[in-house]
Parts: C-alpha cells; sequence; structure tokens
C-alpha cells in the first residue's frame, strides 16, 4: 500500500521545533525578519522595539511607557478610521511580504493562486481600508507585479485563464497591471 502524506494543519506546523527550525534559517534572516516588526502600530512593535532596546534598559522602559501613554488616550472616530485603514493597508503589506519572500520563491503554483484570491477581493479588502486609498492602491499594484512574477515560473494554460478573469472583473481599477503579461 503506498504511503499517503498527511499535510500538516498550520497550528501544528508552528508547534513543531520552532525553535530549530528557525534556528537553521541563521541571524541575518531572523534579524531582518524581527526588525520588519518593529515598525508594526497593535502593540507588537513596542515589544519588539522594546526587545531590541534590551541592553539600553533606558529606551526600553521608554518605549513600554510610550505605549501606556497611547493606551490612555482616547481617539476621535475620524482619527480612528485613518489609523485603522493604514493598519489595514500595512497588514495587506505584510501578506505580500510573505508570499514574496517565503511562498513565491518555494512554490510558485500556490503563490499565484493565493495572490488570485488576494486580487479577487480587492472589493471587500478596498473597504477596509476607509481613507487610505492611496496605499490600498499601491498594495493590488505591489499584488499584481508579483502575481506577474508567479505566472513566469508557470505554464501559460494555467495562467492565461486567470489573468483574463482577473482582468475582466476590474470594478476597483486596482487590477490594471494584472494584464501585462505577454
Amino acid at each position: 500500500m503506498p504511503h499517503v502524506h498527511k499535510q500538516a494543519a498550520p497550528s501544528e506546523l508552528v508547534a513543531t521545533d520552532d525553535r530549530e527550525r528557525l534556528a537553521k534559517r541563521g541571524a541575518d534572516p531572523l534579524a531582518s525578519f524581527i526588525v520588519s516588526l518593529a515598525h508594526d502600530s497593535s502593540g507588537v512593535g513596542d515589544l519588539v522595539r522594546a526587545y531590541i532596546a534590551l541592553d539600553i534598559p533606558k529606551a526600553s522602559a521608554r518605549i513600554v511607557r510610550d505605549s501606556v501613554e497611547r493606551l490612555r488616550k482616547s481617539e476621535r472616530d475620524y482619527d480612528y478610521r485613518h489609523r485603522r485603514g493604514s493598519e489595514f493597508v500595512r497588514r495587506v503589506g505584510y501578506v505580500l511580504d510573505a508570499i514574496e519572500t517565503i511562498v513565491l520563491p518555494a512554490a510558485p503554483t500556490d503563490a499565484f493562486e493565493i495572490l488570485a484570491l488576494l486580487i479577487e477581493s480587492d472589493g471587500e479588502i478596498s473597504a477596509n481600508c476607509f481613507e487610505d486609498d492611496f496605499g490600498a492602491s499601491k498594495a493590488f499594484g505591489r499584488a499584481c507585479m508579483l502575481l506577474l512574477a508567479a505566472a513566469k515560473h508557470l505554464p501559460a494554460e494555467h495562467t492565461q485563464g486567470v489573468l483574463a478573469r482577473l482582468s475582466a472583473r476590474d470594478d476597483f481599477g486596482l487590477r490594471y497591471r494584472s494584464t501585462e503579461i505577454t
């Protein structure tokens, strides 16, 4: 009887040998990844910056103190919506970073399919970006460019139908770059 490989659930992948798997990547890639998280505004960035500044206790304390001060302040509805839209665009950027640096190099077919799903979700995603239309447009432009980069690694018969479908339903004007493939 042939051996059937069961695909692990994402939670199982994270739970098994995390430390060893990360150590294999080396210090420079891990440092770059950690620094990329330092600019997150959800609270994770403060934690990362405080950890980075661990060898300067006063700096770490200042970062944490500033976090508490931000929590104490209330926001006007407009400020919240504007910040939330920018944060949402940043989340889309993190997804694109993961696709570009992790998925695309190892699995172009998966990258292509995930990017197509992301681009097809332009209406829902744009609605969550509130006043950050420019950021959303830039993110979708990048998604289209990554889609084309992934498509170059795949047979045309796998990509042509998807590209045609994406171009035909450009209701928000965000998919224009998906037509640039030859």
